[in-house]
């Protein structure tokens, strides 16, 4: 009984979820912005570091 609530509240749960993402893409956006934060951090970084590395090359 218990487990069958658990598994009907998870479908609704997930397809409330998956309808939202579809249907509002104002939302997906507010979803998805801490991925485009992360990924212009790794960005930063990655460019930060080859200029380091870059200044570092002719030194023994």
């Amino acid at each position: 009984m218990i487990s069958t609530v658990i598994v009907l509240l998870s479908v609704a749960m997930a397809t409330g979820f998956s309808l939202a993402y579809l249907l509002r893409p104002d939302w997906r956006q507010q979803v998805e912005e801490p991925k485009h934060c992360f990924q212009q951090q790794l960005q930063r970084y990655d460019s930060g570091s080859r200029n380091s590395a870059s200044d570092h090359e002719g030194t023994p």
